[in-house]
């Protein structure tokens, strides 16, 4: 069952930490109460619009650590400068000795998290490290340190690096949204009814200015909190009415399952007197993107507003990268130009289609959909989804409907958390300027996972970001969980037809003999030489996954002596402005030892062309042939069965047939020359066109 803690977006033990530590929330609780109650009995009444969800990074803290376990104090000064996967610096820490803090070992320095945008994870993080202490005149924790996102190990988990006498905790979210938060000091109540709230601040205060302390926690998910302000008493700030507390952090990284929770505990220094200690939620989901969310908070006699703006990847400002200092060597400034370019944008860094690029916004009418990958997840725990069902939907403006999953009750299936989902291919491409997918999934209790929409339209798709070509992924929501959609919009794409046939030569005379087992393993992903696929988790979701499996597969047998292997997607969508590159990892079984075929292929696109490239396996003389064959984009999707083989000239039949193919062969020549002969492997429509004669 669904608890208050989970309608908070936090834990239940976090959620028991709250309303122990402000236990004036009665109110809340009936709230949180209802919505429970109208959860449980009809879920399906929630239904949840989507929001954009990328790879960010959040540094929780910085500690002290002292490795013999000795107490003590340092008076720290120094920086600490970040430099996030797209190249932006981020100065989290910059005090000089006069403005030394003191630090217990064991304590955490003060970071900052100034307005601008948050540290986007697609890519290697640097980190820039140099603190001292003032009364040794001694330096704790140097150097510059770096890390990369290769497993998926890296996401949703508290990191612990550590630097000298320094450690760092923070969290990489996979899917997160941007909160930029302000706070406004007010003296009197909220007064809903009377009107517009800044303009009652002129006027309305008997006070103009106040001396506050205290503290204000924001929290998300699981049990990570971030300390946006804090004043002891002998630190107290003063504010005037109407004005903006000035907040260690703006910006917070929120996951996109989960909701954001602001604790603020502030009080008058004269008096002692509590100005609000209430709890405050803010949600992506039914907050706007790119507009201010205001909440009023109401004390006992006095309140503050909190505004929140919600925002994403996709949404942050160019910067110019900036880097105070370097101690990089020279290699590693050639390695990385960029870092010593403070000129250059961040856009140009990438060189593709990357989130923070923001082209001129442009609309196609024929774009085409191309879905990568769905996954399941939860926000609290790691537990499988028991008997997964229910439909994923796509619908566009020309009331095309096309299921990519279609499960019953009677046949859903265990899912374990963040794993894909078997998809569907669908009858027709999915074409369109409004895109609508309709997402319902539960599981076997009937407990919903995800219930919700993703929505684009001409406008969406126009202002103010062009959204074409970017690796995109949106998050739908349920009860219980929610779904990640991994997509692109792709405008004027170009086609490519999937076959893999694995077969062996005899020795000189090339003839051609079933290999001595019919079992392969492995994987076949297709990529976008345009996008970038530098983590683990645009490995993961972004790649068109042709074939994978670690147990052994059985392949069919079209015709003599040769073997096909069956293929979980067999075409793919490519955009004009880009190559297709095959990344092949495949063994195939023998009677000997197994044979091995692992590299990369690049394809450019030669419309109505095809070309063959090669891999040579691990043992004797087996070769992989990869066959492409480019083609304009057909609205409906043919799945043609086998013809019978028949030989042919290879131009010709490509030219003439505009069969839509892209054909993987094994073989093996048993001479010990490298010079081989290809024998080639039509798809089953060239067969059945040329069985019928041309």
């Amino acid at each position: 069952m669904v608890g208050n803690h989970s309608l908070l977006g936090v834990t239940e033990a976090q959620y028991q930490f709250l309303t122990q530590q402000y236990p004036r929330v009665e109110k809340f609780h009936e709230k949180l109460a209802k919505k429970h109650a109208a959860l449980t009995t009809i879920p399906k009444k929630l239904i949840h619009r989507h929001v954009l969800g990328t790879p960010l990074l959040e540094v929780l803290c910085v500690k002290i650590v002292n490795d013999d376990g000795s107490a003590g104090a340092y008076q720290v000064y120094g920086t600490i400068v970040l430099i996030d996967g797209e190249g932006a610096a981020f100065n989290l820490y910059d005090r000089g000795e006069a403005d030394a803090e003191t630090v217990t070992v064991g304590g955490s320095l003060t970071l900052v998290m100034p307005k601008g945008r948050a540290m986007c994870a697609s890519g290697r993080i640097y980190l820039q490290i140099q603190l001292k202490d003032a009364t040794q005149r001694a330096v704790f924790a140097n150097g510059l340190h770096s890390w990369d996102y290769d497993s998926k190990d890296d996401y949703d988990v508290v990191q612990t690096k550590k630097f000298g006498s320094a450690v760092m905790e923070c969290i990489t979210y996979r899917h997160a949204d941007i909160a930029t938060i302000d706070i406004i000091f007010v003296r009197g109540t909220s007064g809903r009814d009377d009107g517009d709230f800044r303009g009652r601040i002129a006027n309305g205060g008997t006070v103009e200015e106040a001396d506050v302390y205290g503290e204000v926690i924001a929290h998300c998910c699981r049990n990570y909190s971030i300390t946006l302000f804090k004043r002891t008493e002998n630190e107290s700030v003063r504010l005037r009415l109407g004005s903006t507390i000035e907040l260690l952090r703006h910006v917070v990284v929120v996951p996109s399952c989960s909701s954001l929770v602001v604790v603020p505990n502030l009080r008058y220094l004269d008096t002692k007197e509590n100005i609000v200690s209430k709890i405050v939620m803010f949600d992506a989901i039914h907050d706007s993107f790119g507009l201010g969310v205001q909440r009023d908070v109401d004390g006992e006699n006095d309140h503050i507003c909190v505004e929140v703006d919600w925002s994403h990847a996709y949404m942050q400002p160019q910067l110019k990268r900036k880097l105070k200092d370097t101690t990089i060597s020279d290699s590693e400034v050639r390695k990385r130009a960029h870092l010593a370019s403070p000129e250059q944008d961040v856009a140009d860094l990438n060189g593709n289609r990357g989130p923070h690029a923001l082209p001129v916004p442009e609309y196609y009418d024929d774009a085409m959909v191309e879905v990568f990958s769905v996954t399941i997840g939860s926000a609290f725990d790691e537990e499988p989804f028991e008997n997964v069902h229910g439909t994923i939907k796509f619908r566009n403006n020309e009331r095309v409907e096309e299921f990519i999953f279609n499960k019953g009750l009677e046949n859903g299936t265990r899912v374990l958390s963040n794993q894909h989902l078997e998809l569907m291919t669908p009858k027709r491409r999915l074409f369109g300027s409004d895109v609508v997918f309709d997402v319902d999934l539960e599981d076997g209790d009937g407990r919903v996972i995800s219930h919700g929409h993703v929505f684009w339209t001409e406008v969406t798709t126009q202002q103010p970001i062009d959204w074409y070509g970017k690796h995109l992924c949106s998050i739908v929501r349920g009860n219980i969980g929610y779904a990640a959609l991994h997509y692109m919009l792709i405008p004027n794409g170009v086609l490519a037809t999937v076959r893999v046939c694995i077969k062996r030569g005899g020795r000189n005379n090339h003839t051609i003999t079933p290999p001595p087992s019919d079992n392969v393993r492995g994987s076949i992903f297709a990529e976008y030489s345009e996008c970038k696929y530098a983590t683990w988790y645009d490995k993961e979701h972004y790649r068109h996954r042709l074939f994978q499996s670690e147990e052994e597969v059985d392949m069919t047998m079209p015709c003599s002596g040769l073997f096909e292997v069956a293929l979980k997607k067999s075409a793919v969508v490519v955009p004009r402005t880009s190559a297709l590159i095959i990344d092949l990892d495949l063994t195939l079984e023998g009677t000997g030892s197994p044979s091995s075929f692992r590299g990369r292929l690049t394809f450019s696109i030669e419309m109505d062309r095809g070309r063959e490239l090669s891999i040579k396996g691990s043992c004797g003389n087996a070769i992989a042939e990869v066959s492409v064959l480019w083609s304009e984009v057909s609205r409906e999707i043919s799945t043609p069965k086998h013809g019978d083989g028949v030989g042919f000239d290879l131009d010709s039949a490509l030219e003439r047939s505009r069969d839509q193919f892209f054909a993987f062969s094994l073989y093996d020549d048993d001479s010990d020359s490298d010079l081989w002969c290809s024998q080639y492997l039509g798809s089953p429509v060239t067969m059945q066109v040329l069985s019928e004669g041309i």
